[in-house]
């Protein structure tokens, strides 16, 4: 009993030793308990491109790249970038008559290393405006006629610049686009830097400083269009944009003037009016009665019906006015109320007048770029009133 006790154990240590053998010999291998953890590859080194993530990187990392595009130089252009972009576009020669009314020109493309699996981009653009317009109205109908929506609100320091994102594809892949317009004399510069939207926290200093970082050195300056000067007796003086028409001038009473001033499409189609009023101020004249008289004037000619106030504030005149006043309205016109229209309306007064200016436009959410057109102009006539 005792001998194939002594047997089996013999054979059990046996087949035991002849399965450890055919195990690695490193004793940290059994079970994998205690294996070793690979040393992690190298990081891979980045790009200047990535490198940029503040100030001092920014000042580290990028340099100014340069162009006069059509040897014109009031389109000489500067704007800082990461070192180790190309220049996709480096002759842009020609005549500067060749900015299409219609057609934006592209005058400066950069494009970065593969960061990411792709391409950071900066496109330059230039356009002739055609009419008085702010960048930001500009901007936001550029934007969606080319099917986009704006990531949130456009910011506007002024009339003259704007800014705002959005998300566009290129082939499969999604990036986030800065675009900025710049109205400079006639010429208004987009500048639109794409960097892939998988990057966009990594990325977004850079966008943002290098799009700000582009200026014209020698840009002009001044108004869009040609300016005309119209007079109402002695009661204003103003300037409004040339490609505005004036239309039912009526001076037979001299303490009662009126004209108009269309916006006129291309097909003869009013798209705009603006529609002057001025009251030399009598004795049997008030401010609250000649409300009244406009309220009625205006309900009457358009059959008007007020939905909302939209805004109300001072009036952009200079101090000549001891009160100014303008509202804006969105409005129902025509018996059924179909043709829906905003109307704002200036309310000023100094010693010797009463002026009344109301302006009637598409709704902006209908035709941005005439209401654009129809408010630029109708601030413009504002701020020049003598």
């Amino acid at each position: 009993m005792k001998k194939n006790t002594l047997h089996r154990a013999l054979i059990f240590l046996a087949v035991f030793l002849f399965l450890l053998a055919q195990m690695p010999s490193r004793s940290d291998a059994f079970l994998g308990l205690f294996e070793k953890t690979q040393a992690p590859p190298p990081e891979e080194p980045k790009t200047i491109t990535e490198k940029v993530i503040d100030d001092a990187s920014f000042k580290q990392h990028t340099k100014m790249y340069a162009d006069i595009p059509f040897d014109d130089t009031t389109l000489e252009y500067e704007i800082y970038l990461p070192s180790d972009w190309e220049n996709l576009l480096s002759d842009v020669s020609g005549d500067s008559s060749d900015l299409n009314r219609k057609i934006l020109g592209k005058v400066g493309n950069y494009r970065s290393p593969l960061t990411g699996g792709a391409r950071s981009q900066v496109s330059i653009y230039a356009i002739e405006l055609e009419h008085e317009i702010a960048a930001k109205d500009w901007l936001e109908n550029h934007i969606l006629s080319k099917g986009y929506g704006p990531e949130g609100k456009i910011s506007a320091p002024n009339a003259k610049t704007a800014s705002v994102s959005y998300v566009a594809l290129t082939g499969v892949i999604p990036f986030h686009v800065l675009a900025k317009a710049q109205v400079y004399g006639t010429v208004v510069i987009l500048i639109e830097m794409q960097i892939p939207l998988a990057l966009k926290e990594q990325l977004s200093f850079l966008q943002k400083k290098s799009t700000n970082s582009f200026k014209l050195r020698s840009p002009k300056d001044g108004t869009i269009e040609n300016v005309k000067w119209f007079t109402i007796t002695d009661a204003m003086k103003f300037s409004y944009p040339d490609s505005w028409k004036v239309a039912y001038p009526d001076f037979k009473d001299p303490s009662r003037a009126s004209m108009q001033l269309q916006n006129r499409s291309s097909a003869d189609k009013i798209e705009g009016l603006i529609q002057f009023m001025a009251v030399s101020r009598q004795p049997e004249t008030n401010i609250k009665k000649e409300i009244g008289l406009l309220r009625d004037h205006i309900t009457g000619l358009y059959n008007i019906d007020v939905r909302e106030m939209l805004s109300t504030g001072r009036a952009p005149v200079y101090s000549r006015f001891l009160f100014s006043r303008q509202e804006s309205y969105s409005i129902a016109i025509g018996k059924d109320g179909s043709a829906e229209q905003e109307i704002w309306l200036a309310v000023l007064g100094d010693q010797d007048w009463y002026i009344f200016i109301y302006l009637i436009t598409p709704k902006r959410i209908n035709n941005i770029y005439s209401w654009g057109r129809n408010t630029r102009a109708l601030q413009l006539v504002l701020e020049s009133i003598k």
